[in-house]
């Protein structure tokens, strides 16, 4: 398992997402902001998958795809239901529709890499 290339991808993965979802709230000043956003992003993104993914695939004895068909479905429906709450919790509010857009896809990719299932 090659974790570090994981959390890399995942993290270019996010920043791609949130950046997508607020390009239009950028100036010339605002792309300034792009290289530093890599730094709470990357922050964000490692922490997620190495607290809540990572122990998943590090301490069991059972193969990567029966974990993933265990705890995949639970993550993700509970991420979801998080991520939808806040949503509304901020009327859908650009900056946090694409952090919350950016996690829960992220998270997800990370799964499915980590189970050796993704592309």
């Amino acid at each position: 398992m090659n974790t570090p290339s994981i959390i890399g991808k995942s993290i270019l993965l996010a920043t791609l997402i949130f950046w997508l979802f607020n390009y239009t709230q950028l100036d010339f000043q605002g792309y300034l902001l792009v290289p530093l956003s890599l730094i709470p992003i990357s922050i964000c993104v490692s922490l997620v998958i190495l607290i809540t993914i990572f122990p998943w695939f590090t301490n069991s004895k059972k193969s990567a795809k029966q974990i993933f068909n265990i705890g995949f479905p639970i993550y993700s429906i509970l991420l979801f239901i998080v991520c939808v709450y806040f949503g509304f919790e901020s009327d859908f509010e650009n900056f946090i529709t694409g952090f919350l857009a950016s996690a829960y896809i992220t998270t997800c990719y990370a799964w499915l890499k980590f189970s050796k299932l993704g592309f």
